[in-house]
Formats: C-alpha cells, sequence, structure tokens
C-alpha cells in the first residue's frame, strides 16, 4: 500500500487543516498516512481517530533543531511528502532526506505584489526547485508561482470544502420576511468584515419592509484581537448584527441563512466558504478576484462585486430583495454548480493527483 506523509506547521484548524483532516479519516483512502505536526492539538486529535494514519509531534522549538527532527524521522518514513503549509516547506527545503519526493501543496499565494524581492529570489532559487511538484487550490493559485518550470509541475486540486453530494437534494427555501445573512470567516482585516456590517445597516435604512439580518461566524486568530474588538464595537447598538464566534459545526448555521457573503479585500485563493454556501443553497455573494472567480458565475450561480465597498454590497442586496424569482434560480444553480466542488469528487482528484507523483 502507498504511503503518503503530510507535513504541517500547525494543528490548529485553519481552511489547510480542515481539508487535510478530511482526507485523513476518508475511510475510502487507498493509501496509508502519516501526519507531522510542529505541535499538538485538534489537527492532530482529528488524525488519530483514523486506523490509517500515524500521528508524529515534533518537539524542537527552534527552526534549526526542528530540521534535525525532521531529518531523523524522514529517515525511517517512506513515502511521498506533502508539505501543507508554507512553514513546513521551508523546513522541509532543509533536510536532505526528502530529496525526489517533496511536494508542495500550495493554499495561498506563491507571491504577492507585498513579497519582498529579497523573499522570492530565495523562493524561486532554493526553496520551490527542492520540490518534484505542486499541488493548487485554484488555477489562480497555481499562476501565481510565475516561473513555468513551476506552474508546469503543477496540479489543481480544489481544496476538500466538506461538503456532500447527499447535500443537493434538499429544498431551498425561498426568502420570506426577512434577508438573513451569514458572514463566515476568520475575524482579520483582509476578511472585509466591516464592510459586511456597514453594508447590512445601510441597506436597513432604506429597505424597512425587508429587513436584513447578519450573523457574523469566525473569531480572531494569530494576534487579531483587536479587529474582533472594532467589529463588536461597530455592530454593538445595532440589534441586526449578532456575533457567535468559532463554530465548528456549520451546517445548521447555513440552513438558517439565506445569504452568504465573503467580502474580502485580497483575492482568495480559492474560497472554501463560497463552495459551502452554495452547497446549501444560499444566495453567495463574493468579491470580483481571485480562486472565487473560478466557483461563483455573476449573477448565474452567485454574484461577485468589487472589493472594499460596502456600496457594491448595498446593491447587490437590494437587487436580491427586489428580485425573488431570479434569486431563487440563483441559488438553484448555484447549489447544482457547487457539485463539481463536493468531497467525492474533490478527495478522489487529491489522492488520484498525489498518486501521479509517486
Amino acid at each position: 500500500m502507498n504511503n503518503l506523509i503530510f507535513v504541517d506547521h500547525t494543528s490548529k484548524l485553519g481552511g489547510g487543516e480542515l481539508a487535510l483532516s478530511r482526507y485523513l479519516i476518508w475511510q475510502d483512502k487507498a493509501c496509508t498516512a502519516d501526519l507531522i505536526v510542529f505541535e499538538d492539538g485538534e489537527l492532530a486529535d482529528i488524525a488519530r481517530t483514523s486506523p490509517d494514519v500515524t500521528v508524529h509531534i515534533i518537539k524542537a522549538k527552534n527552526k534549526l533543531q526542528r530540521v534535525v527532527e525532521l531529518s531523523l524521522l524522514l529517515q525511517r518514513l517512506e513515502g511521498l511528502v506533502v508539505a501543507n503549509s508554507l512553514s513546513s516547506l521551508i523546513h522541509l527545503s532543509l533536510v536532505p532526506q526528502v530529496t525526489g519526493r517533496l511536494v508542495y501543496y500550495l493554499r495561498h499565494e506563491a507571491f504577492t505584489p507585498d513579497t519582498s524581492a529579497k523573499k522570492k529570489i530565495f523562493m524561486k532559487n532554493f526553496v520551490f526547485p527542492s520540490c518534484i511538484g505542486f499541488l493548487a487550490n485554484s488555477r489562480y493559485t497555481l499562476d501565481t508561482l510565475e516561473l513555468s518550470r513551476f506552474i508546469q509541475r503543477g496540479k489543481v486540486v480544489y481544496t476538500v470544502s466538506g461538503t456532500q453530494s447527499s447535500d443537493n437534494a434538499q429544498r431551498i427555501e425561498p426568502i420570506l420576511d426577512k434577508l438573513r445573512i451569514l458572514s463566515l470567516s476568520r475575524l482579520t482585516p483582509w476578511k472585509g468584515v466591516h464592510y459586511i456590517i456597514e453594508a447590512v445597516n445601510e441597506y436597513n435604512r432604506s429597505n424597512p419592509s425587508l429587513p436584513a439580518t447578519l450573523t457574523v461566524a469566525g473569531g480572531a486568530l494569530f494576534g487579531e484581537e483587536e479587529y474582533e474588538a472594532s467589529l463588536k464595537l461597530q455592530g454593538e447598538n445595532d440589534e441586526s448584527v449578532t456575533f457567535v464566534g468559532n463554530i465548528r459545526d456549520i451546517d445548521p448555521v447555513l440552513q438558517s441563512h439565506d445569504i452568504l457573503i465573503s467580502a474580502s479585500t485580497k483575492p482568495e485563493p480559492f474560497g472554501q466558504v463560497l463552495v459551502q454556501g452554495q452547497s446549501a443553497g444560499l444566495m453567495t455573494i463574493a468579491t470580483n478576484q481571485g480562486g472565487a472567480k473560478e466557483i461563483v458565475a455573476s449573477g448565474e450561480t452567485g454574484i461577485l462585486v468589487e472589493p472594499a465597498s460596502s456600496q457594491e454590497l448595498v446593491s447587490a442586496l437590494q437587487w436580491i430583495a427586489e428580485n425573488p424569482r431570479q434569486v431563487q434560480n440563483v441559488r438553484e444553480k448555484g447549489k447544482i454548480s457547487s457539485q463539481k466542488f463536493n468531497d467525492e469528487k474533490t478527495l478522489l482528484m487529491l489522492e488520484k493527483a498525489l498518486l501521479e507523483f509517486m
């Protein structure tokens, strides 16, 4: 049986870690797996529930010691090595035991306009050449590798988003007495949640007959509590805005809303929350950039708006309020479209791509 070795710097359940966890506990996978993480936590705990997965915790606390510990561990583990995060990739690029068997799963852009020249040189000339191939969570993400010699070694493997083919059978309830809006994201400035709150406030001032409510699901990570506090201050006197924090089981909250808004001001590498929203039959609104353009066809399966504009969101909400029949049609088409990203397809896509690198 083939073996895969996944390496991640964290056990906290970010998007990439959630997606990986879904593969690790997939009962139909054709491979055994080792999971190496630099800390114990939720990802490691989920992986331990699978009889086909062995979990290894790197105990070293600085980079040099972690590289040494990784080297010793990988001397005795066989199989393709998959870096599931940038930090883990940089560590692995220093480990000679991965030569000829390292693949990087890009879940974020390889380079952005903010990437320094020094970092680009380091990544292009040392880190990325250590990889025999790349997986990318969208075509947009793959193209950020910039150099054709890297892009040609890549495969687009959409994120395993936690949606099932059976989700398509559920009936989409029409919007009735109010617009029930959901924001489902990490609370960080570039996710643009403040624009959603502004838009809901402005929409409600002009549309008292069909008011909007907003549920903000998600919390701050990585020291971004100040932004979370600013959002709560922004919505503290507004009864239409509710903060519910991080949610592990998102299905009930998806089923109790009509509209999902992702207002990211920077391109989303993929946008698995958009797939989750469409799969649940929500009218899905996203910004017109990045991986969202591969998920949402504006006016057909959702709505794309320009980023960093509460007025664009207000216009979208007003269109939804005024066009109930078209909205129902878009929601139905979005639900059908989301099936190309369901777990049944993306799990097989992921495993097939990895086996081709072996």
